[in-house]
């Protein structure tokens, strides 16, 4: 089998639909399958899929598992030569999965890769592709600096400035919102980190596939469009948490070689630091939200 597309998803039947019929047209003439996996939906999305997607696999989760285990949960439930992580907040164009698999089978080294993502108004999101975070890097990405410098490739090497919008280049990260990977470079990778429960583990398995001797590619040949925030939101108390939260596993996994305690310690104090001041510039919108509920 050629390609496993596995979707996780949480309260978003919609959407999740609209993704599946773009999926659909694109697989066509694809050796393919689709792993659908619902962490506890309470919209009737594991319904759905049952009802109106019987070609596509269904894990139905009694509870939230979070977005790292139920990914794992897919990929170990797939055989394809290679497998996508899709949210379902997304619409693919009829011929991302042709073009994605050439693209792989052109670049041997490549061990995954990502497309150009554009919300739904055509705006291109500049999370398409990244930089592995580090102090620099999160001082200039939280301070906005980045703003003033969107083709610096120190200031603005979060979102990596320098490699253009449409330039297919190696780059140190692309998005979980459409992470096409070699089977053997994600087990290699050790697939997902379950200790993220939301947010950072698509950086995370990106620097394990580099660190296990494959490349990361931004591939902006193919546009898919993302309807942000609806499977993972940052609008709650509950998202902001589990954003700091993963940024604090990712400074003691991956920056511990490289920094002393005292350094690492630092970097955790503004993590909180940063993540004080995110709940107090939403909560006038999560209150809002909350009482329109």
């Amino acid at each position: 089998m050629d390609l496993s597309v596995i979707i996780v998803s949480y309260n978003v039947k919609n959407c999740l639909r609209l993704c599946l019929e773009t999926v659909l047209i694109a697989l066509r003439d694809i050796s393919s399958e689709i792993i659908v996996v619902d962490n506890n939906s309470e919209d009737g999305s594991a319904e759905m899929v049952s009802k109106f997607y019987p070609e596509a696999a269904l894990i139905r989760n009694e509870t939230n598992k979070g977005f790292s285990a139920a990914c794992n949960q897919g990929l170990h439930s797939s055989t394809g030569r290679y497998v996508l992580i899709l949210n379902p907040d997304t619409m693919v164009p009829p011929f991302a999965f042709t073009s994605f698999i050439s693209f792989m089978e052109e670049h041997e080294a490549a061990g995954a890769a990502g497309p150009r993502l554009t919300d739904k108004g055509g705006r291109f999101l500049p999370e398409s592709k990244r930089g592995f975070p580090g102090p620099a890097a999160a001082v200039f990405r939280f301070s906005r600096l980045y703003w003033f410098f969107p083709d610096s490739e120190i200031i603005n090497r979060y979102y990596m400035g320098h490699i253009g919008e449409h330039e297919t280049a190696v780059v140190d990260a692309v998005t979980g919102a459409f992470l096409f990977m070699r089977r053997e470079a994600a087990e290699k990778a050790g697939f997902f980190d379950e200790r993220y429960f939301l947010f950072g583990e698509d950086i995370d398995i990106c620097m394990q596939i580099s660190a296990a001797g494959y490349e990361v590619w931004y591939y902006p040949e193919v546009t898919v469009t993302h309807f942000k925030g609806r499977s993972g939101s940052m609008t709650t108390y509950r998202g902001i948490a589990n954003f700091y939260r993963s940024m604090h596993i990712f400074i003691e996994k991956n920056l511990r070689r490289d920094y002393i305690f005292p350094v690492r310690m630092l970097f955790h104090a503004g993590v909180i630091a940063a993540f004080l001041l995110s709940v107090v510039i939403r909560t006038p919108a999560v209150a809002v939200r909350n009482m329109n509920r």
